[in-house]
Formats: C-alpha cells, structure tokens, sequence
C-alpha cells in the first residue's frame, strides 16, 4: 500500500467518524426534544431544553461543518472530482449543504427565537404552556 492511499483511507475514516459524532448529536437533540414535549413540570422542561441545546452547540453545529471540511479533504485525497460524466454525488451533496444551510436563517433561526419567547413566558408562569 502506498503512503498516499494510507493518508487518504485515514482521511476517509475520520470523515466517517465525524458524521458519526455529527448524527449522534441529530439523535440525542431530537429524542432530548420529544421527551421536552411530553414533559409536565417546568424544571424538567427547561433542563431537557438546555441539554438539547448543548447537543446543538457541541455536536449538532460543529459536525455539520466538521462532515463538510472532511469531506471535502476525503474526496481530495482519493482524487475525486467535483463532478464527473456519471458521478454527481459530490456536488449534489454540496448543494444540498447549501440548501440547508439557506434554512438556518430563514426559518429555524426565526422559530428557535418564538419557541425562546414561549419558554421564557412559560418560566414566567411556572408551567409548562402550550
């Protein structure tokens, strides 16, 4: 095996390592968020809120780039092109990267901001609303 083909299998496991830490935040930020909507005491609701939060700031955020850089540098080592006569899967992924990340602050940024002011009415409150 040349040194280059090592240096690439190496790039490509850690790309694979990356999307695996990357989807285990997805994961525990989701079913942290589904045990949120079934919780009924507040102090409850708000914890599992902030850890779903922690999911999205250490895992969720970072590896999304993190899978992308990765990538990125594994297709570079193993010499892929960005498009290819019958090999688009590369650029479609880059597109669809592009594509949810136009979501971000169109619309998971603006109803983050309402769920944030429904929270914080509710700790108002004391109980958990609607």
């Amino acid at each position: 095996m040349c040194e280059h083909q090592a240096v690439s299998e190496w790039v490509v496991l850690l790309h694979v390592a990356v999307a695996f830490w990357f989807v285990a935040g997805l994961l525990g930020r989701n079913i942290t968020m589904a045990k949120a909507r079934t919780a009924t005491d507040i102090g409850t609701l708000e914890e599992l809120v902030d850890l779903s939060g922690r999911f999205e700031r250490l895992m969720v955020i970072p590896g999304s780039f993190a899978v992308l850089v990765a990538g990125l540098l594994a297709a570079w080592a193993q010499g892929q092109p960005l498009a290819g006569a019958d090999d688009w899967w590369l650029l479609t992924s880059l597109i669809l990267f592009v594509a949810v990340g136009v979501l971000v602050p169109t619309v998971f940024l603006p109803h983050g901001k309402i769920f944030g002011s429904a929270l914080e009415d509710a700790k108002q409150r004391g109980e958990v609303t609607p």
